[in-house]
């Protein structure tokens, strides 16, 4: 049976992070009066409290390591949890979205597509417009994220194709798993298969 316990740990510290980036518009908001701070605010502690309550929940996960199922379940996942979680600033505050709008608008921002349901961006608070942006922002960092997540699962990663070929650091960045025959061999110097391409 999947255990879900390590994605929902992933899960609920992203929760955790992306309220924590909450109280920066909030706080600019606050700070210039807008009157719009009190509702990102509201939702930073709302956001943070669920994710540190899934995080908790999932703790007890005898392994972190995430099997190639998980990873899937962790992508889909996580390109659900944040745009929702994200949405909640421009649902409680201005420009008081319904969830749909709202959902759409944390989507685009997060995929960093830039489309945009709002009309009158220029009356916006400055924490809304802030917060707008910082989504594009982390949804850039999150493509790196989801890249570091599959790529030491699927065994592939930057050190095989930055490697110089038939280094010694390139073999072990590509090494086989121990239940496999080895498939670098034919990139050593010396190896009774150089002649033959590397398969890895």
């Amino acid at each position: 049976m999947l255990d879900l316990r390590p994605v929902g740990f992933i899960i609920g510290l992203l929760v955790v992070a992306l309220g924590a980036a909450m109280l920066l518009p909030a706080s600019v908001d606050l700070l210039l009066g807008d009157g719009n701070g009190p509702a990102i605010l509201q939702a930073a502690m709302l956001t943070m409290f669920t994710g540190g309550a899934v995080a908790l929940a999932c703790a007890n996960a005898p392994t972190k390591q995430l099997g190639i199922r998980q990873a899937f379940v962790l992508t889909a996942a996580i390109w659900f949890a944040l745009p929702a979680f994200g949405s909640l600033p421009l649902i409680l505050g201005e420009p008081d979205l319904t969830f749909t709008d709202a959902m759409f608008e944390a989507v685009s921002g997060i995929t960093t597509t830039g489309s945009t349901v709002i009309v009158g961006l220029d009356h916006l608070p400055a924490g809304t417009n802030l917060w707008r942006g910082m989504l594009n922002w982390l949804g850039g960092l999150g493509i790196a994220f989801i890249a570091m997540i599959f790529l030491p699962v699927m065994r592939v990663g930057g050190c095989s194709s930055s490697a110089p070929r038939g280094s010694t650091r390139w073999a072990r960045c590509c090494r086989a798993p121990p239940t496999s025959p080895a498939r670098c061999s034919a990139s050593i110097p010396g190896s009774p298969r150089s002649a033959s391409p590397p398969t890895c």
